[in-house]
């Protein structure tokens, strides 16, 4: 079944101290792709920056860049899209036919062998790295010769299972090893502990971030992550990328709406920047995922 969603992703930064100028850089905007379709898109910002511009990254991301040179107090960015939804196909027979260990082969470079794409996502990245912890943890549920994706759900179970959801545990920047051995953290958390456990396999995986429904239909349960920006991950099985969410043990759906994918959270943060003067600053977010 098909969504259309309303996306409502408000920022807003207020400052002790007047900024003088600012520049930065966001990943806001969903992106056409994969069963998603964007049918529209307004970014509004105050102050009125000096300029607004989209362009596309090395992973096919909407890349938003804006300056301003007038000084503020206060800073809200609010972007508004409706996106339609539809779930992901799933070949469950041909991803069930491949193991693990030859989908790790086909990522390694050999000889003449033409560079795969999805083998950039086997090495290490600053928040997500291949470790022996991560390694161990992982083999219990890849063990010799099981399929991809029913070891890749197992894991995303057992995960979501031994760890904690908590916001105080960890921060933005927190590495995947210190989240690991605390047991406790976020979606972002999640994510990284899930990928460096593919990585360390040798197992391609990348970031993703984006959103969830606010509100679900009756009777469903209110998920994780939602009213703020979520995150997932997704592994390469082989012929395509799998999504899955660790931080509530499932198959994103229709439901979830994606903005970016990455290496890691540093790759793709919602909004980043340099700023002269304003001192502390105090972050409100909000995100309002509704059904049309």
């Amino acid at each position: 079944m098909k969504n259309l969603l309303s996306v409502e992703h408000i920022t807003r930064y207020q400052y002790d101290e007047q900024v003088e100028m600012a520049n930065h850089l966001a990943f806001m905007s969903p992106r056409t792709q994969d069963g998603q379709c964007v049918e529209s898109l307004e970014w509004q910002i105050s102050p009125q920056p000096d300029y607004l511009s989209h362009s596309t990254d090395t992973f096919g991301n909407i890349r938003s860049n804006f300056a301003l040179s007038k000084t503020h107090n206060e800073l809200t960015i609010c972007v508004k899209s409706q996106v339609r939804v539809e779930p992901m196909p799933w070949d469950t027979n041909t991803i069930a036919a491949r193991s693990w260990e030859s989908v790790r082969d086909q990522l390694r470079q050999q000889g003449e062998q033409d560079f795969l794409d999805a083998s950039e996502f086997v090495y290490d990245s600053p928040l997500a790295c291949k470790l022996e912890p991560f390694y161990q943890y992982a083999l219990t549920s890849f063990t010799p010769d099981r399929n991809i994706q029913t070891a890749a759900m197992d894991l995303m179970q057992r995960i979501f299972q031994d760890f904690s959801f908590s916001a105080s545990a960890t921060e933005v920047d927190t590495p995947a090893l210190q989240s690991f051995e605390r047991r406790a953290g976020v979606c972002q958390d999640f994510s990284h502990i899930m990928i460096s456990c593919f990585r360390s396999l040798g197992l391609a995986a990348r970031y993703v971030s984006g959103y969830l429904l606010t509100n679900p239909a009756p009777g469903m349960t209110r998920l994780r992550g939602a009213d703020v920006s979520h995150a997932w991950l997704s592994v390469w099985t082989g012929e395509r990328w799998l999504d899955l969410d660790p931080t509530n043990n499932q198959i994103p759906d229709q439901n979830y709406v994606r903005v970016a994918c990455g290496r890691d959270y540093g790759d793709i943060a919602p909004l980043k920047g340099v700023i002269r003067g304003g001192e502390n600053h105090r972050l409100t977010v909000s995100v309002t995922v509704e059904p049309i």
